[in-house]
């Protein structure tokens, strides 16, 4: 439902822009078009919603229009380390920071449940519109069954010869009732025309008028065109610009009815048509016309204009020609200007530097290390762009061409060369971006292949000395001279998010030399030296100050080798988000921790800079072959979702599994569980009940669970319903009453509580259930003040309630506590209290409670 609601509204925004364009493009012509192709402008806007993806043209509007990166489709990116995008489900680390894996669905879970709801809302009232119509229809054509008589054999007379006028032999039946006032055309099978008792007071001339009127609409076909107009305005009921463009396309075509009508009349009659409308609407009260229906009535406003355009018919009957050259000409440049796509384009990217090659090259796709990403603009592809951070083969005809690759360079050394290579001409190439050497070689394949052909090949490769790096570009001379090679040469240039992958890339590099087990003062020194360049000075003075909040280096092993980087986003004008992960290795090969990383990069003063950085999930490269722990630790990702607990506990019960082709599906009550100590009691402190669960991933050859999808059900009235759409039948009972379970999942978070407890060496009671709190007895307002939040932020680590909770910062436990005693005066006295394990007080605030007003009284910071 939420693909189809999100369709029709992409469709709706892009039908708004053919209708703007529609209605100026008409108040531009004006009376430079004939009434005729002013209604026929409007197929544009009706093809456009019927059918809103055309072919592609570089002369469509939407090439105009600014691309918007809307999805990122990663094709075969994995590092030329192995599986260095894979996200395995992993084992825990219970260290400082206490990290889990995060599950991106967490993030987007809120907003997809918005665009549910709002495609159920669309639906609803669709159906809504669609039931009244249906419902109207079938009310007035009782009405108009039980209500109307056969008219007079005069009046069929004057249709005859109507018809005869109009070249029209249609078998219609003209009834008269008191229904509806106005003359109009009901039923596209069998057609009435309505008139009501009042319209045969006219004479015969005028009713003749009004006859042909109807015939004109009935020929035209307007009464499908109306239904069309009908359904999609039902579809687009959400969209004022519609309703507005779909008014003026009905007024349209009457204007174009009264022009068929002119057509056929003598210069003498088209006044006594204009009369006859005028007497119509002077001499009948017109209400709101059906949309089910199409006659001769208008509002006010159109009248005037179609009284306008019968006075100047003249002009048109005379220019005839012109006015259909001009409408056709209009047509056709709507139609290949609204109705076709933007051409879509490729662009090539390798590392930080975009290329460009003929454009009967491709890019060989199934290349290690390739990112396709594509830009687009409401549902249509306009760009794709192909990243790579090592190499790009390219093919023309499906037999592989040349390439670029990016390569080590040392000033000191010589450039690397293929194997089996030989040097038949070196030379430098002035004009390129960077400094360029152009070498001709001679390739032989091993002497073991057996083969002694002989491929020359030209390799240019542009040198960047202060990156470490050269790009070789390469091609067979047999098929690229060295002046297309110039030529691709030549369009090296800077990507428009390199110096945004640089910085943070350099950024990652130096977080090894930052040890966060250093005294603070070379902590902060460690900080200055290596972080200066990359961060801005706000986030590099507020690591400075307090060095826990800064990355770097916690242990010897692992220890942080660099940042890969994921995902790219601009979020304004020069600021991006970038997304990747802090890559941590170890002395055994091919074992890595990667902690998901989130900065801000934004340009400050000219220079790009990083000035926020968000942790997320931590995970390493390490064989599951166990299901239930795989799904243990993929309960245990919801963690960032609380941020209360310093042990993450979690508890399942699997109720069937699915796998099919290294895809499997868990169908779980799961339960997550933060325990912290609460006055003593090792206790859950925050999390969840028992919540109805699939947990899907994927499972390689070498038995590695990599997690693909974490969804839970939909809160509130949709519950239920998004229950069933994620289980099968045969789990609906369990599920529905998942609470009955909780117990038991309970006893498996307080398990692994009790087991955190051993391994740090502390006994206490653990429980999931709550603890016992009793509040501080003072005045109410007082206690608001105290524990609001807002006027004493500094006292919200201290517990709410008499007594202790207990945190650990950097490394260190430490104790808040919460009393209440009396003042030597008789005053209620709330005292807080941070200390360290041993007893040692580190911060205390007394407070003093003079009616509603707590007076700090003493306080200790050490």
């Amino acid at each position: 439902m939420e693909k189809i609601f999100y369709t029709v509204f992409l469709i709706s925004i892009q039908a708004s822009i053919v209708g703007l364009f529609i209605v100026l493009v008409k108040r531009i012509l004006n009376n430079k078009i004939s009434p005729e192709w002013h209604y026929a402008l409007w197929v544009v806007l009706i093809l456009k919603l019927i059918l809103p993806f055309g072919p592609e043209s570089a002369l469509s509007f939407f090439n105009l229009m600014p691309q918007v990166e809307q999805s990122v489709d990663f094709l075969h990116y994995q590092s030329y380390q192995e599986n260095i995008y894979n996200r395995p489900v992993i084992n825990d680390r219970f260290e400082k920071d206490n990290i889990s894996i995060v599950d991106e669905s967490t993030r987007l879970s809120d907003s997809k449940n918005e665009v549910k709801i709002l495609a159920y809302i669309w639906i609803t009232v669709a159906m809504i519109f669609f039931t009244f119509i249906i419902l109207s229809s079938f009310v007035f054509h009782k009405k108009i069954k039980r209500r109307g008589k056969s008219a007079p054999d005069s009046l069929y007379s004057i249709l005859e010869k109507c018809k005869e006028r109009m070249y029209m032999k249609n078998n219609i039946k003209i009834v008269v009732q008191d229904v509806i006032k106005v003359p109009a055309i009901f039923g596209i099978f069998k057609p009435y025309i309505l008139i009501s008792p009042e319209i045969l007071k006219l004479n015969e001339e005028e009713i003749s008028y009004i006859f042909i009127h109807e015939l004109a609409h009935l020929k035209r076909k307007d009464l499908l065109v109306n239904y069309l107009l009908l359904v999609l305005q039902i579809l687009h009921w959400f969209n004022p610009f519609i309703w507005y463009f779909f008014k003026k396309i009905r007024q349209d075509m009457e204007v174009a009815a009264d022009w068929k009508v002119l057509d056929i009349l003598e210069n003498n009659e088209r006044k006594k048509y204009g009369r006859t409308l005028i007497t119509v609407l002077e001499g009948l009260n017109t209400p709101h016309i059906s949309f089910k229906l199409v006659g001769m009535m208008d509002d006010k406003s159109n009248i005037e204009r179609r009284i306008e355009m019968i006075k100047i018919m003249d002009i048109f009957k005379n220019r005839k020609r012109f006015f259909v050259i001009t409408g056709l000409i209009v047509f056709i440049i709507l139609t290949v200007f609204l109705l076709t796509n933007p051409t879509s384009k490729t662009l090539l990217q390798i590392g930080y530097y975009t290329i460009e090659i003929p454009t009967d090259w491709k890019v060989k796709t199934d290349t290690p290390g390739l990112i396709t990403e594509k830009n687009t603009i409401l549902k249509i592809i306009t760009t794709t762009r192909i990243i790579s951070s090592g190499e790009l083969v390219f093919e023309k005809d499906n037999v592989p061409v040349g390439g670029v690759q990016i390569i080590g360079y040392e000033p000191n050394q010589l450039l690397f060369l293929p194997n089996h290579s030989e040097v038949k001409s070196k030379k430098e190439i002035e004009g390129l971006i960077t400094k360029a050497v152009l070498v001709n070689l001679d390739i032989t394949p091993p002497a073991a292949t057996g083969d002694n052909s002989i491929k020359n090949e030209n390799h240019i490769y542009l040198i960047f000395e202060e990156d470490g790096i050269a790009y070789d570009i390469y091609a067979d001379a047999k098929y690229v001279n060295e002046s297309q090679l110039i030529k691709i040469a030549k369009s090296f240039k800077p990507a428009p998010d390199y110096e945004v992958k640089k910085v943070v890339e350099g950024f990652g590099k130096r977080l090894k030399n930052v040890d966060k087990l250093a005294p603070k003062e070379g902590c902060r020194e460690l900080i200055k030296e290596n972080y200066s360049q990359y961060v801005s000075q706000d986030l590099l003075a507020e690591w400075i100050r307090d060095p826990s909040k800064a990355p770097g280096k916690y242990v010897s092993s692992p220890w942080p080798d660099r940042i890969d980087i994921k995902d790219i986003t601009k979020i304004g004008q020069a600021k991006f988000l970038v997304t990747g992960d802090i890559v941590e290795i170890t002395s055994v090969p091919g074992e890595e921790w990667r902690t998901g990383v989130t900065l801000t990069v934004e340009k400050l003063e000219g220079k790009w800079l990083i000035t926020g950085i968000d942790f997320g999930s931590q995970l390493q490269t390490q064989k599951i072959e166990n299901l239930d722990e795989a799904v243990s630790y993929a309960i245990k990702s919801r963690r960032l979702a609380y941020n209360e607990g310093e042990a993450a506990t979690e508890g399942h019960i699997i109720l069937d599994v699915e796998e099919k082709d290294g895809i499997i599906k868990v169908y779980t009550i799961a339960s997550f569980g933060a325990f912290g100590f609460e006055n003593g009691i090792f206790t859950k402190i925050s999390g969840s009940g028992a919540i109805p669960t699939v947990i899907t991933f994927s499972k390689n050859e070498k038995g590695v669970y990599s997690l693909l999808e974490y969804k839970e059900p939909m809160d509130g009235a949709f519950y239920i319903d998004s229950l069933k759409k994620m289980f099968p039948e045969k789990l609906y009972d369990k599920v529905i009453s998942a609470d009955k379970y909780y117990p038991e999942l309970a006893k498996q978070q307080e398990a692994q509580a009790a087991e955190y407890l051993k391994n740090i060496g502390r006994t206490a009671k653990v429980s999931a259930a709550y603890v016992e709190k009793k509040l501080v007895n003072i005045n109410v307002e007082a206690s608001n003040k105290l524990f609001g939040g807002t006027e004493f932020p500094f006292l919200n680590d201290y517990p709410w309630w008499i007594g202790t909770r207990e945190r650990i910062e950097n490394g260190i436990r430490y104790i808040y506590e919460t009393s209440q005693s009396k003042t030597n005066d008789g005053y209620d006295l709330v005292i807080f209290r941070k200390t360290k394990e041993d007893g040692t007080i580190v911060k205390e605030y007394r407070y003093k409670i003079v009616d509603s007003e707590p007076q700090l009284i003493y306080k200790n910071t050490k």
